[in-house]
């Protein structure tokens, strides 16, 4: 963006939709298996270090797994700060509940990352957090589309993943569904956290034709989420274009249905007098 934005006749852009960056953590893969390392492992994160990782003007930090700040459904700051479920950076406690689960000097977790400099710039801060607390992450740097495919089709204690989804059903059935369970489910999608505790909510929630209802229901599905901490929402990530100043897309980008501003019959090259 800074080498861009001093370019001549160049157009800076950012937009929605956000794409959400989020830890899933394997509750079936021992020690994760115990909610108290999991609970250790939030505890030991900082959004903040992940957050300087990036352009300051594309992030921002998300509580829940549907981020609230462009989708019904999801949960603010002040509303997982009320139930005690920001997870916000204690390593004393971290240390605590590590000491609690029987592993005072921490372990290691073998993990793989894609190249990309999001997910490995992303994996590296949490590798330099966890440490703090004795965990020591062996990070495998593999292709991107290798990467998909090992996190689809191998035991992996822990996934930090990408993705939009256009709606909360699609990120609850997709994420949390048992249905949705890597290798095991009945149709395994990206349920990375091997979670199975939310389907009736799930189910109930996308059957409700009360908004206000449905909303409630997808809010109830993430509080048990976080408090069973099978997912750390990170950090919401807008899109950046440049364009040259000649063109109008000819519509305000604040969001839009894909991850790119799209050309429409309204979109136009002007000339400058």
């Amino acid at each position: 963006i800074e080498e861009m934005s001093k370019k001549s006749g160049v157009v800076i852009d950012t937009h929605g939709v956000g794409e959400v960056i989020t830890l899933y953590l394997n509750t079936l893969f021992k020690p994760l298996d115990d909610s108290r390392v999991r609970r250790a492992i939030a505890f030991a994160l900082d959004r903040k270090g992940f957050l300087d990782t990036a352009n300051q003007e594309l992030v921002a930090p998300v509580f829940s797994p549907v981020p609230a700040e462009f989708l019904p459904g999801g949960l603010t700051r002040s509303q997982a700060e009320k139930l005690h479920l920001t997870y916000d950076t204690n390593i004393a406690k971290a240390k605590k509940l590590m000491a609690e689960a029987g592993f005072p000097d921490g372990f290691s977790l073998d993990l793989v990352s894609s190249e990309k400099r999001l997910y490995l710039s992303c994996y590296q801060k949490m590798r330099e957090q966890l440490s703090q607390i004795g965990i020591d992450c062996r990070i495998r740097v593999e292709t991107h589309s290798t990467m998909h495919k090992c996190i689809r089709n191998s035991n992996l204690p822990l996934v930090i993943y990408v993705a939009w989804r256009p709606n909360a059903d699609s990120f609850l059935s997709r994420f949390f569904h048992s249905s949705a369970i890597v290798i095991s489910g009945s149709k395994p999608d990206t349920n990375f956290s091997r979670y199975s505790q939310i389907d009736c909510l799930i189910e109930e929630a996308r059957l409700e034709i009360d908004p206000t209802k449905q909303i409630q229901l997808w809010k109830h599905a993430q509080i048990r989420i976080l408090n069973d901490m099978v997912a750390f929402p990170i950090m919401s990530m807008k899109q950046c274009y440049a364009r040259h100043a000649a063109v109008d897309y000819g519509h305000p980008l604040v969001s839009t249905v894909a991850l790119y501003p799209q050309f429409t019959e309204k979109t136009r090259l002007t000339v400058k007098p």
